[in-house]
């Protein structure tokens, strides 16, 4: 797998009648294909969940038609292992490069289910795995156990952490020191240097890409000041003030990145009342990058 210091978790743009619209997919594509960013299909900000398989089937097959020279990573999430199967099985004669093997959603497995389900997902992959720690979507953290049995199995590639812990990445990599490591979440990448973790996987990308990009790569040489590490983890958080990713949607509607914000159920668009944080973190975001040239 080719490391990226930066992957956007991509929105999945939608119709006013909430049916894809594939115009607008491609041309978000296309702009983080222009920006090297990694792209993750079909994860919690792609609304993977909300899809029907035969919705993301149309997908994965509508972004190996496109000539990409960024790698793609496509989502694996749920409660029925049986379906993670099918749905892994026909993504490995796909175009892509590997999974984002979220853990399973709502029981909330102890170790050794936890280990079952990743074991099963890593032996029918032909593809690298990055696992994904999201106690707050889950319920249940990925147990460092786990890691520490699975790392050198060889689809085994990295972990995407999104506890909102820094030290949570250091007790992992304690117990599995062979797998890479990313961010999930945009506001603790100043917390990590090259050493400790390989880079983030974002949301606040889809909307500034260049200057994601930019930010973490200062934040992994030890480059980012006090002042910008502060206002950047108010800007992270002005794409949360509803559950993601209704407040990204907005934006980019409002920008006519795309052409609606419409998200599928249970999500509303209506969750979220106003631009301003977002409109003071694009004035903030483009200030800054512009004072660094």
């Amino acid at each position: 797998m080719k490391n990226k210091i930066l992957w956007t978790a991509i929105i999945t743009p939608m119709l006013e009648n909430k049916n894809i619209d594939f115009d607008s997919l491609n041309n978000i594509i296309q702009y983080q294909n222009n920006m090297d960013c990694g792209i993750v299909l079909l994860g919690s900000t792609g609304e993977g969940l909300s899809l029907k398989v035969e919705e993301k089937q149309k997908i994965v097959e509508f972004v190996n038609e496109l000539d990409l020279k960024v790698p793609i990573l496509v989502g694996v999430g749920g409660f029925n292992l049986e379906e993670q199967i099918k749905w892994i099985k026909f993504c490995n004669t796909k175009k892509i490069d590997g999974y984002l093997v979220v853990t399973p959603m709502y029981s909330k497995p102890g170790p050794q289910g936890q280990y079952h389900w990743f074991k099963k997902i890593l032996d029918f992959s032909v593809k690298p795995c990055m696992l994904y720690n999201v106690p707050s979507r889950t319920g249940v953290e990925i147990d460092p156990s786990v890691l520490n049995t699975l790392q050198d199995h060889d689809n085994m590639w990295s972990l995407k952490d999104a506890s909102g812990i820094s030290s949570k990445y250091l007790e992992y990599k304690k117990c599995a020191p062979n797998i890479f490591y990313y961010s999930g979440e945009d506001g603790l990448v100043p917390s990590f240097k090259k050493q400790e973790i390989t880079g983030l996987v974002s949301v606040v990308s889809n909307i500034w890409p260049k200057q994601s990009k930019k930010y973490v790569e200062m934040c992994l040489n030890d480059e980012i000041n006090n002042n910008s590490q502060e206002w950047w983890k108010d800007l992270a958080s002005s794409c949360f003030t509803a559950s993601n990713p209704v407040p990204v949607k907005k934006w980019m509607a409002y920008k006519k990145i795309i052409k609606s914000d419409m998200v599928r159920p249970p999500l509303s668009p209506k969750d979220m009342k106003g631009l301003n944080d977002l409109m003071k973190s694009d004035s903030m975001i483009k200030s800054w990058y512009k004072s660094l040239y």
